[in-house]
């Protein structure tokens, strides 16, 4: 099939104009240009209050865990998880060891 004319060039001037009434069309769309403008606003994003004991029952739950699962990698992932939130809170990088 030769690359310009022959009939392949009667393809490609009907999607030019498929392409150019389909933007007509959508730019002509009023709703467009307004939907930015109908979006809701969320709501502020609520957040319970710190508790300084959740990183030691986390940790005591997920060693129970790695207690009755010792080859569960996610128990682990979760255990150094709470270890580390522990350290952060405390900073204190002892308790991330």
């Amino acid at each position: 099939m030769p690359l310009f004319g022959g009939a392949f060039l009667p393809t490609m001037k009907s999607f030019a104009l498929l392409a150019l009434i389909s933007l007509s069309v959508i730019g002509c769309n009023p709703n467009i240009a307004n939907l930015s403008a109908k979006s809701p606003i969320p709501p502020k994003a609520t957040h319970p209050p710190f508790d300084p004991a959740t990183s030691q029952r986390q940790i005591k739950f997920h060693k129970e865990r790695v207690q009755n699962d010792p080859d569960g990698a996610l128990g682990w992932n979760m255990l150094a998880e709470s270890y580390l939130a522990l350290a952060s809170e405390r900073d204190d990088d002892d308790a991330a060891i």
